[in-house]
């Protein structure tokens, strides 16, 4: 997520946004939180991520080969990697 998203937001904040997988749990989590989203931080989420790498790449599984769809996530600012989950035989990885 890029920083100026982030300004006005705790480290126990940010740790818990970093685990959210869908624009759902991370609007909810504001909710929880008692934070308001501006309106830039409500369009990164609706458009499906923040920052240059908010698309999803598709990758092979390791264990078994088939094509996965992978989503971009960063734990902390700037270590952005993608995440996967094969839904064939659940494995789970994640790459740069």
């Amino acid at each position: 997520m890029r920083k100026e998203l982030l300004k006005g937001l705790t480290a126990e904040q940010i740790e818990k946004a970093s685990h959210c997988h869908s624009e759902a749990e991370l609007i909810a989590l504001a909710k929880e939180e008692g934070v308001e989203l501006t309106s830039e931080q409500l369009a990164a989420v609706a458009g499906g991520g923040c920052g240059p790498h908010a698309e999803s790449r598709t990758a092979a599984c390791p264990r078994c080969n088939e094509q996965v769809q992978g989503e971009f996530i960063e734990t902390t600012p700037g270590d952005g990697k993608y995440h996967f989950i094969c839904k064939h035989c659940g494995f789970e990885w994640f790459e740069k």
